[in-house]
């Protein structure tokens, strides 16, 4: 089998070692959104989408990177916290900008960025797309065209994937790294 990979099963049993519980607990992590609902809709369908793609990349880079060198280590480490911040720099946005979530208990309601020919001569500085929306019910396929809208939420989830990729990737990596045998020079004192 795999070394990279029999570090993952023995992580996966550790249940003392707070680098093993914090992997679990980043896989744990994007379930919460099943009752927060912060992040893109279907809230009951992205959260376990999410735990299952963030699972499926801890494997990957326990089986990748699990022999690799420290320098290669530490180089993907701070190309995973760059994919980290750049997905929470765009989920961000892409939730400020293009989502509307009507009340607490619902799920967001997610934009286009095209307005659909039938609206846009309604849309005035005293007659919003906000305003439309909420006329139209919140179904944003009567404002928005239908490709716009599925073109925003296909990025917002994949920007959404890319915050816990990312994170999972790092921790993984920091746990692979942390397993290293130190340096000759380190384990002799020098």
């Amino acid at each position: 089998m795999n070394p990279g990979l029999t570090h993952f099963r023995q992580v996966l049993k550790d249940f003392k070692d707070l680098s093993a519980l914090a992997l679990k607990g980043i896989v744990a992590v994007p379930l919460a959104d099943l009752w927060v609902k912060a992040g893109p809709p279907p809230s009951s369908v992205i959260p376990p989408l999410t735990a299952a793609v963030q699972f499926l990349s801890i494997m990957w880079v326990f089986h990748a990177w699990g022999s690799a060198r420290m320098t290669l280590l530490t180089r993907d480490m701070r190309r995973s916290a760059i994919l980290f911040c750049c997905g929470v720099l765009l989920t961000g946005v892409l939730i400020a900008g293009f989502t509307t979530r009507p009340r607490r208990d619902k799920d967001r309601i997610v934009h286009g960025f095209i307005v659909r020919d039938e609206i846009r001569p309604l849309i005035s500085p005293t007659y919003t797309t906000a305003d439309a929306l909420r006329d139209a019910e919140f179904d944003s396929f009567r404002v928005w065209t239908a490709v716009s809208i599925v073109i925003v939420h296909v990025v917002l989830v994949m920007s959404w994937l890319l915050v816990f990729v990312g994170s999972a990737c790092f921790v993984t990596l920091f746990i692979i790294s942390r397993r290293l045998p130190a340096p000759p020079s380190v384990a002799r004192g020098k």
